[in-house]
């Protein structure tokens, strides 16, 4: 056994570590952990010898986080008495917490060996980001509210929390992992950049004040630390465990830094600002923790005076009710009047003792003050036994009186105070006194309530509330009184004047100056590294100098050779280089300096920036060399200054030249032109806000159309759908979609729906368009039809992104379509009635043109004849009677040419021109001069329009609306008639004749324009009723439409319309002659 213990010792960071195991028993409180150690030992040795003493440490706090986190689980998994008190408690960590450091540890340990190999790389890789998901997750779970399955996925929590789900780790554990999460990552791989180290050290440096922030809260009782508010507290057990995983980051990272000659260990500040952050923070951890016990102090002397004080005043009360029970006890005769003055008395000395009963044995009031209240105070069957045998049978037994609980006293809460009185062995009745709750708690803690707020509850009821008092702080202190019969609840809690008395500024005070302390020091250890870096660097250089300097005169020629490569390299340098003194004059300059300010190096020297430059600039330039000079290091600044195309913008790094003694003697700069970037990067920002604009823009279509929209990447998942897309998924196979999910899943039930989908979307996805159509009948609705339209996405480069889909409810269209072809179908049928019905037309012309007139001209020829040959024998009434068929013939024979002028009207062919209407209007007049010859006519004729139109056809529209208006103002004296257009209609003219004849009943107008309809007698004005039927065909071939308003003995309108043609011309004087009355006698 000797032998066995001295072959396991070895020597680790300097010190000789041997095994501290002795055999034992094997159960799990001595022997058992015994053998664990034993075999975790075993499994450390070998992986010691392994890894060098510098990452040693790292690696036993690896194995130290998998230990603690196995122990823990193991925890959870065996079912003995002491793991069930470890787990009930609040210090041992969580079954996910546990598994979580197991998979930390484990990536840590991974990585601590110089080289890693392949697999390692990987399951370390794998292990940090379960670490991550694991910590992820959690955070999610807190942020949304909702339970993603996690907590208890390894074992049953047998403990549950008001704040968090069982099983469920703390929120401050869950960022703890995130952050050792993070920091595995930077780790895999042994990082050579020297950025890696640095950010290793600065998030183990966070993730150590976390752990130990939440450690000393712990430890010190201030739950606001280690239970953030509304979650579940992080264990003792977890906060040792990111206080161990942090260790073994920083000591990775140190070695890191050592190993790849990294003498700037840039974490090195940030880490002891956290450091002395963290410290302040536990001191004012502590010093917030003085101050609550303080509180609790002070706030427990004050429960404690005011329970005593109102112990104090009730004992009072029940003495002084006892002594007027023993007055009435010794008087033999008891009058009405003594009690009433003794009554009143006590009543006066007490505020709240609202009335002073004498009760009889039966419980009847014999005497009560005042007397107002009596029969209607005391309801002693209610108060406090529902029997009131007994409750007089233990009142009897308490000579000593005694309290009942609280009771309704006429809309508010009181108590009572029973007293019995006896005469010699006989009972007497009883002396009660009524006190009103409020008014005795007021005056009874008259001195104690100022600074102070309490609240005294009986069963959850509320007897009293300081008067205006806010809502409870979060730890009032609760105590409960008893009075009598009565147990109640108080709580105190103190004033926000109180609680400024009793805060002191220490905790605050301590947190800002140990902030303020913080962030210096650790500016400070950044700018001294970084200092000592550069003074390192200027002293090479000095040293450098100083052997040219003693070689000057054996190597003249090599050192002017050496100045002229110098030059040379910064003459070719695209960067401005200069050089200055300490007084800001120039030593130097390279050729872009000269070329981009157009001075000579040998001008510029011993000259400074007032000389060459603006004012405002110069003074800029002057004060960040100061600044260089002044912190002698180097620092980055953007300057402006200005060139023959306009202003320039510089990003200039200055930094201090330090002679031998360490003194700045000059300040070199090196500017770069920015001024490009910087315009890219302002237009790079508007590319950006247009983009966004185009992407709302592009949202805000495609959610406003009723169509289905969507569109997939090359992995089949949405990228992109609106509403109705939504929408119809969810009623057609009742899921949810959502960007990033996968087509398959919501068609999961529906296989054949499926593969359908998935084939048309391949189609899109191999860069084809297409449309199809799909029809689909839902229950007993109607069958719906669908057209699905498919197209590829592409980039500005052509390159395949993924497809959109366009699917559009066809099914108004198919019944438009069907409708239409109906349609069509009925007009070809009614198309061959019609030609059939202009061929019997045409056949009824030729028999008119023929076979009528031939009779017609022998009725009125042979008529004539016999006028001219019998006349002499003819008696008056006979010639009158000739003249009668005379007359007819000749009216049947213009009404057979007026029908067949209509008839050849529906079939001539048109011959669209030009037709200016003001001049056709002016000729149709000079036709009518008969027959307005010698009347009194004024004519208004506004100015018309020129439109497309047979011109002959129009001039005959013309010619029977004026003719009209010529001959129904005839009964006139003075006859008006307009014409004109009105044109506001966007599609059409207006054209209208006006006159004051005698105009028409408007329940006959539509028989204006019938074929041989007259509205007056033949007697009255001649005609035979074809003119506005002629007007009505005419206008509507071409397009317009007719109609007509009118007014008896008042005039008429006739309106008729034709379309715009796209060109309109005004007709030549048209202005000069618009509104022209022209007057015809």
């Amino acid at each position: 056994m000797q032998e066995r213990e001295q072959a396991a010792s070895f020597e680790w960071c300097g010190w000789q570590v041997a095994p501290f195991f002795r055999s034992g028993s094997d159960d799990i409180s001595g022997g058992g952990k015994t053998c664990f150690a034993r075999w975790l030992m075993s499994v450390t040795l070998p992986a010691m010898q392994l890894v060098p003493h510098s990452s040693r440490p790292a690696l036993t706090a690896a194995l130290a986080c998998v230990a603690l986190g196995a122990f823990s689980l193991a925890g959870w998994w065996l079912k003995v008495p002491p793991f069930d008190r470890w787990v009930a408690s609040e210090m041992f960590m969580k079954a996910n917490s546990a598994l979580g450091f197991i998979f930390a540890g484990g990536a840590l340990a991974l990585n601590v060996t110089p080289s890693i190999r392949r697999w390692e790389w990987l399951v370390a890789g794998m292990l940090a980001g379960l670490v991550t998901l694991l910590g992820g997750l959690t955070t999610v779970e807190y942020l949304l509210g909702r339970d993603l399955g996690l907590d208890e996925l390894l074992v049953n929590d047998v403990v549950g929390d008001e704040l968090a789900r069982p099983g469920r780790m703390s929120i401050n554990g869950a960022i703890g992992f995130l952050l050792t999460g993070s920091a595995l990552f930077l780790v895999n791989g042994q990082p050579q950049k020297r950025h890696r180290p640095m950010m290793v050290g600065l998030l183990a440096c966070v993730l150590f004040g976390l752990a130990l922030f939440s450690l000393s809260g712990n430890l010190l009782e201030m739950p606001t630390s280690y239970r953030w508010e509304g979650t579940k507290p992080m264990a003792l057990t977890s906060a040792l465990s990111f206080m161990t995983l942090s260790a073994g980051f920083m000591i990775l990272a140190h070695g890191w830094s050592q190993r790849d000659g990294l003498a700037l260990v840039r974490w090195m500040g940030p880490a002891v600002g956290t450091g002395v952050l963290t410290v302040t923070l536990l001191l004012w951890q502590a010093l917030r923790a003085q101050e609550e016990r303080e509180i609790d102090r002070v706030m427990a002397q004050q429960v404690r005076e005011a329970r005593q004080l109102l112990v104090t005043q009730a004992q009072a009360r029940l003495l002084t009710l006892t002594r007027v029970a023993r007055r009435w006890e010794s008087q033999l005769v008891r009058r009405p009047g003594n009690w009433d003055f003794d009554a009143q008395l006590y009543l006066s000395h007490y505020p709240d003792l609202k009335a002073l009963v004498w009760l009889a044995d039966d419980l009847a009031v014999r005497e009560a003050a005042p007397r107002s209240i009596r029969g209607k105070l005391l309801q002693l069957q209610n108060e406090p036994n529902s029997k009131p045998a007994a409750w007089v049978q233990a009142v009897r037994q308490r000579p000593e009186g005694s309290v009942t609980p609280t009771v309704d006293l006429g809309g508010e809460r009181g108590f009572l105070m029973v007293v019995p009185m006896t005469q010699g062995t006989n009972s007497a009745g009883f002396v009660v006194g009524a006190f009103q709750a409020r008014a005795f708690v007021e005056t009874a803690l008259g001195p104690v309530r100022r600074g102070h707020w309490f609240k005294l509850t009986e069963q959850g009821q509320e007897i009293f509330r300081s008067s205006s008092s806010p809502a409870e702080v979060a730890r009032p202190h609760v105590a409960d009184l008893r009075l009598g019969d009565a147990v109640w609840e108080m709580r105190a809690w103190p004033t926000s004047t109180t609680l400024a008395e009793l805060h002191t500024p220490l905790a605050v005070i301590a947190l800002s100056g140990g902030s303020t302390l913080a962030i210096l020091l650790g500016l400070a250890i950044q700018l001294t590294q970084t200092a000592r870096a550069r003074e390192s660097e200027v002293r090479k250089i000095n040293r450098t100098l100083q052997a040219e300097v003693s070689e000057r005169k054996q190597a003249q020629d090599l050192l002017r050779e050496s100045q002229q490569r110098l030059q040379a390299i910064l003459d070719n340098s695209f960067a401005v280089i200069y050089l200055k003194d300490a007084q800001g004059r120039y030593l130097l300059i390279n050729q872009r300096f000269e070329t981009l300010f157009h001075i000579q190096r040998e001008a510029i020297l011993g000259r400074t920036d007032h000389d060459i430059f603006p004012e405002l600039m110069a003074e800029a330039f002057r004060a960040n060399d100061q600044q260089a000079l002044k912190s002698r290091t180097a620092l980055t600044i953007e300057e402006i200054a200005p060139q023959d195309d306009g202003l320039h913008t510089y990003v200039s790094i200055k930094f201090p030249l330090l002679d031998a003694r360490g003194e700045p003697y000059g300040v070199c700069g090196i500017s770069t032109d920015i001024t490009e970037r910087k315009r890219a990067e302002a237009e790079l920002r508007a590319s950006h806000v247009a983009l966004e604009f185009a992407h709302h823009r592009l949202r805000g279509i495609i959610e406003g159309t009723q169509d289905q929209i969507a569109a997939l990447d090359l992995r089949f998942r949405f990228i992109t759908f609106n509403t109705a897309y939504k929408e119809e998924v969810r009623r057609e196979f009742s899921r949810e979609i959502e960007i990033g999910m996968r087509l398959s899943d919501p068609l999961a039930h529906v296989p054949e729906e499926r593969e359908e989908q998935l084939a048309l979307w391949a189609r899109a996805l191999r860069g084809e368009a297409f449309t199809v159509e799909r029809s689909r009948r839902a229950g007993t609705e109607a069958e719906q039809h669908f057209e699905i339209s498919f197209s590829p996405i592409r980039n500005e480069t052509g390159e395949l992104l993924g497809a959109a889909q366009h699917v559009r409810d066809i099914t108004a269209r198919q019944k438009a379509g069907a409708e239409r072809a109906r349609l069509l179908e009925e007009l070809a049928r009614r198309n061959g009635l019609l030609e059939a019905a202009n061929r019997e037309l045409e056949a009824f012309s030729y028999s008119v043109s023929h076979d009528l007139r031939a009779p017609l001209r022998h009725m009125d020829g042979f008529a004539g004849l016999l006028q001219r040959t019998a006349e002499a024998k003819l008696d008056e009434k006979e010639r009158r009677y000739l003249g009668l068929i005379m007359e007819a013939a000749k009216r049947m024979g213009r009404l057979i040419d007026d029908l067949l002028e209509f008839s050849r009207m529906g079939r001539a062919e048109l011959r669209h021109e030009d037709v200016d209407m003001n001049r056709l209007v002016q000729t149709v007049l000079r036709d009518l001069e008969p027959d307005t010859a010698g009347r009194n006519i004024n004519w208004q004729i506004g100015p018309l329009p020129v439109v497309r139109g047979d011109a002959g056809l129009l001039r005959q529209v013309w010619m029977n609306l004026l003719a009209n208006a010529v001959k129904y103002t005839r009964p006139r004296a003075e006859a008006n008639i307009a014409v004109g257009c009105d044109s506001r209609q966007p599609l059409e003219h207006a054209f209208f004749v006006r006159d004051n004849g005698v105009g028409f009943e408007m329940k006959y107008a539509t028989h204006l324009f019938g074929v041989f309809q007259r509205l007056h007698r033949a007697e009255d004005f001649e005609g035979t009723g074809i003119g506005l039927a002629n007007v009505r065909r005419i206008v509507a071939r071409h397009g317009g439409r007719t109609w007509a308003e009118g007014t008896p003995n008042v005039g008429a309108v006739v309106w008729f319309s034709l379309p715009q043609s796209t060109q309109q011309t005004q007709p030549p004087g048209a202005q000069d002659g618009a509104g022209e009355i022209v007057a015809t006698k």
